[in-house]
């Protein structure tokens, strides 16, 4: 296709864009490559030029160059070096030569923070299938100067948040164990809980049922996690994998869990995940306001309460409230009772709510009447 759109060109002088040379086959890649690096020598190209062509050809054969290049005394000279180096041995398909890469990146830790985040983030863009898991004693030292440096910057913690976040997707379905307990340490370093960076919608890039493998995956660390009541990965799995949450049985009792055990706001959120699964909402609800009946202010168990569990209704509406966790003893409260309420409502509720709007807003009558 590329020889019928180029025809009549000379082809011994053209210059290929770098869009249409990555997605030429590897040898005829590398064979144009090889004429322009050379093409770019004879006419006093940049470096920069030559080494953009010399990138593309086999790690054996652009080494020694490309090492010389990031060895350079200029600090932005450097910073457009290492993404050369990097994206040459990704695209060479080699996992040990990624690895071996790893090890000489290594020297970034006395690199200034504009050199790290270029080579970090041209790791992040390498596919995270080339990572192996002895790959993970690397980039821990990696990660650990680069988050511990005193000029870290936010664009060098994105790179590692990303790079993290991919390897997490990608390897929790191999089962690469170091490479998984790399990314959530990564992550815990850079936002203080793994549950804080977002996982991205698993459930778009998981093949059908490969969620039960993710999850067999990081039950160690969840499992850790809530025996330190911290359930933030939980939350963020649960999140990631959507719909597909509903259907494993363990992370819905991790749910529990923290719904148990954890503080006021976590189990706010727990809350909210758990009563996520329409079949299983309504018996859920019931379940919640058993365990802890103050929990029918909350806004998810109270829109299950006013439209399809209407028969909980009288321990909300009771002369006193449901005092508990949620609402203190003492605390005013009033369900709501607006349009929006009362549109979801059977129509004799509507009226109802309707009733109590104007009650509500009748200031003759006393506070508690109203």
């Amino acid at each position: 296709f590329y020889d019928a759109a180029t025809d009549g060109r000379d082809p011994a002088h053209a210059v290929i864009e770098p869009a249409v040379l990555e997605v030429l086959p590897r040898p005829r890649r590398q064979a144009e490559a090889r004429r322009m690096a050379a093409r770019a020598r004879e006419r006093g190209a940049p470096w920069t030029t030559v080494l953009e062509s010399v990138a593309h050809l086999p790690v054996e054969e652009a080494r020694e160059e490309l090492l010389a290049a990031v060895r350079r005394s200029s600090a932005e000279d450097r910073a457009l070096a290492y993404p050369l180096l990097i994206r040459c041995v990704a695209r060479s398909g080699d996992p040990d030569a990624l690895t071996d890469l790893l090890e000489l990146l290594e020297w970034l830790r006395n690199e200034q923070d504009p050199v790290r985040s270029a080579a970090l983030g041209a790791l992040a863009r390498t596919h995270p299938a080339l990572f192996a898991d002895d790959a993970a004693e690397h980039l821990d030292r990696i990660a650990a100067e680069a988050i511990s440096a005193r000029d870290s910057s936010s664009a060098t913690r994105q790179a590692l948040r990303h790079l993290a976040v991919g390897l997490l997707r990608e390897h929790a379905v191999t089962g690469r164990r170091q490479l998984l307990g790399w990314a959530l340490r990564t992550l815990t370093r850079l936002a203080g809980s793994v549950g804080a960076a977002d996982l991205g919608r698993l459930d778009h890039q998981l093949r059908r049922g490969q969620e039960q493998a993710v999850f067999e995956a990081l039950r160690p660390w969840l499992e850790a996690g809530a025996e330190r009541v911290d359930h933030e990965l939980t939350f963020a799995l649960a999140r990631s994998l959507g719909r597909r949450a509903h259907t494993l049985p363990e992370l819905q009792e991790l749910l529990w869990q923290a719904i148990s055990f954890g503080s006021d706001v976590t189990v706010r959120t727990a809350i909210g995940l758990w009563l996520e699964p329409p079949a299983e909402r309504d018996a859920r609800v019931a379940e919640l306001l058993t365990h802890e009946p103050s929990a029918a202010v909350l806004p998810p168990v109270l829109a299950v309460l006013t439209r399809r569990r209407t028969d909980l209704l009288d321990l909300v509406l009771d002369d006193t409230p449901p005092y508990g966790r949620f609402l203190t003893p003492g605390t005013h409260w009033t369900p709501p009772t607006g349009r929006n309420t009362g549109r979801w409502l059977p129509r004799q509720q509507a009226a109802a709510a309707r009733l109590l709007d104007r009650a509500a807003a009748d200031t003759s009558l006393p506070p508690r009447q109203r």
